[in-house]
């Protein structure tokens, strides 16, 4: 009888146990759940966050490139007027040592005859 007795308090206690630590576990499940969620939070903001910066980089990006290239584009222009000029230059210059050339030649030729 007393040992009925002993093992239905005993029974009863590990009952006690084990609604307890499932009432624990539960608990701590639900925590977690919401750390998670918390820590999902965080990082889809940081993702966000960080997709911004991204975008706002490459528009940066892209109006440094638009400007170098339209400084490039001008450094060429004055190249190539440089060049030409030096060309019309180089020309003019040619046309003058050519007449010079025939002067001599003809100074020459008479010198000769």
């Amino acid at each position: 009888e007393k040992q009925k007795e002993t093992d239905q308090q005993l029974l009863a206690k590990d009952q006690l146990l084990v609604q307890k630590q499932n009432r624990f576990d539960q608990e701590l499940r639900e925590k977690q759940k919401e750390t998670d969620q918390q820590l999902l939070a965080k990082d889809q903001l940081l993702v966000e966050k960080q997709n911004r910066f991204d975008q706002e980089l490459r528009e940066k990006q892209k109006e440094t490139d638009q400007q170098l290239l339209a400084k490039d584009q001008l450094l060429v222009e004055k190249q190539n007027r440089f060049d030409q000029e030096l060309r019309e230059k180089q020309k003019e210059t040619d046309q003058q040592l050519l007449a010079k050339d025939q002067l001599l030649v003809q100074k020459q030729n008479r010198f000769d005859q």
